[in-house]
């Protein structure tokens, strides 16, 4: 029983490591999902996962044998503020990604294609907050760069400054 007390300890810390890691990846670099829908799994997975996985660590708890009524007290008190704690950081993160989700980039039409890199691509791209936001959507003309099947890598980019040799325009429809 201990063993696998331990294997969902350190497996919640894994899991809240890593995506503390991949959310401050994502805010740092220029690096985001290449589809809406990974990110919105991303965001399900965060918002519903690091609350599960905090009230998980509690398994420590029942490693800990021959506790005195004291002890059994401070574990009883400990526990319920990490709960509640954990209730309110799942409040504070529905509110903080409800706000932000509205709000995104989303890629237009592609302008040119890379002849010799087939990862790259300049597209246009538009940025605006849906029916909350009646101003139009601002416009961006953006390289990407597929870095795996789920991340891009996105820079701004003057069309002027291309390599015609390199980059192709493609015909709009």
């Amino acid at each position: 029983m201990k063993s696998f007390l331990k294997l969902v300890y350190f497996g919640s810390l894994t899991f809240i490591i890593l995506l503390l890691l991949v959310q401050i990846l994502l805010k740092i670099t220029q690096l985001e999902f290449s589809e809406e829908k990974y990110q919105e799994n991303f965001d399900s997975i965060f918002f519903f996962g690091i609350p599960i996985a905090i009230e998980l660590t509690l398994a420590r708890l029942g490693l800990k044998t021959n506790l005195s009524r004291h002890q059994t007290k401070s574990i009883i008190i400990r526990t319920t503020f990490i709960a509640v704690a954990c209730f309110l950081l799942f409040i504070f993160y529905f509110f903080t990604t409800f706000g932000s989700s509205m709000c995104t980039w989303v890629t237009g039409e592609t302008l040119y294609k890379n002849t010799s890199k087939k990862s790259q691509r300049v597209v246009k791209r538009y940025f605006g907050c849906g029916a909350t936001d009646s101003s139009p959507a601002t416009v961006a003309i953006s390289k990407l760069q597929d870095i795996t099947p789920l991340f891009v890598y996105v820079t701004d980019v003057d069309t002027n400054k291309l390599d015609k040799t390199v980059w192709v325009r493609l015909k709009s429809e």
